[in-house]
This record gives C-alpha cells, structure tokens and sequence, in this order.
C-alpha cells in the first residue's frame, strides 16, 4: 500500500513517552511494514518539527530530545520525499484547507495553527494526483478531530482546486489497525 504520512504519525512511533500514540503507532508500522510499503512525507516539514524538539532539549528535556531526535533521522531514511509546493495549484489548495481547519467548530477556543497540517494534505493530494501505481493511497493521520472528523469537507476542497475526483483517503491511524 501506499502511505503519506503525517507528522504525528512518525512523532507517535518515535516517542517512547507518548503512552496513548506511541502504542498505536508502533501496531501501524508492525501491520504496515516499513519495508514492505511506500512511506511518504514532505521532509521539510518534518523538519520543521525537528527544530521544535531541538528548541524543547534546551529546555531542560536534553535526552528525550536527542533520542526522539535520533529515532527521527532512523525512520526518516525509510521514507521518500514529496513536496510539490511549486506547482501553480498548491498554494491555493493549501491555503484554503489551512482557512477551512483553523476556523472548523473543534478549533474555535485554541486557534492553533494549521499551517503544517494544510501543507502536509496539500502536499498528499498532489503526490495522490501525480503518483501512477499507487495502491489505495492514504494519509494517515493521528489528528482524529481536525482532520479525520472534516475529511470530507477537506476532500471536496481538493477535488475543487484540482478539478478532478480523488483517490486519496484520509485514515485515522487507529482505524486502520481495525481493517
């Protein structure tokens, strides 16, 4: 299968100190092997949130954020790159899922950020539509309120900017241990 992953997904597997995603994370990877599966993401994003572990280990967490750290490098060498933010339809479609994320009814009292969130599922919309072969592809999440919960709203935006259906299916990472 083919598998676009997002960041809480990687951070889950990775981090020994989450006691709610880490298990379910692990169960993924052991369902859906590394080695056996296409693993995507966009690094640079990734990347991104190495930096906040960087800036969390001079805080005082200096061996936590080394071994998450180091897990991360590991895991990210069996996972491909895709990044199609210079293609004319990616800001638009990334913009307006980040509009439509940060002003859903679940985020309405934290106003968090959902920039990362709407560059990772503009980026997995993209590779979906750019990709040949691709064997039932999906981006699995662990954020099971913002983007699990508004799938279908995030995908008939996609299918707006792209002008064409989609194959891509947003999966919760705990569902997908039930199938």
């Amino acid at each position: 299968m083919d598998f676009y992953l997002d960041t809480g997904t990687i951070y889950g597997r990775i981090d020994h100190n989450d006691k709610v995603l880490n298990p379910i994370c692990v169960a993924f990877f052991r369902k859906f092997p590394l080695k056996l599966n296409n693993f995507v993401t966009t690094k640079y994003i990734i990347e991104e949130e190495l930096n906040n572990v960087r800036f969390k280990r001079t805080l005082g967490l200096p061996k936590t954020g080394r071994e998450i750290e180091r897990r991360a490098r590991l895991i990210m060498q069996m996972i491909n790159d895709v990044e199609y933010s210079q293609q004319n339809v990616f800001k638009p479609l990334s913009s307006e899922i980040e509009s439509f994320l940060f002003n859903t009814p679940e985020n309405a009292e934290k106003k968090s950020p959902k920039d990362h969130d709407a560059r990772l599922l503009a980026n997995a919309y993209l590779w979906e539509k750019n990709g040949s072969n691709l064997q039932t592809p999906h981006f699995v999440t662990t954020d099971g309120i913002d983007i699990n919960n508004n799938k279908h709203q995030i995908q008939a935006i996609a299918e707006k900017h792209l002008a064409q259906k989609t194959g891509l299916f947003i999966a919760y990472v705990k569902a997908l241990l039930n199938n």
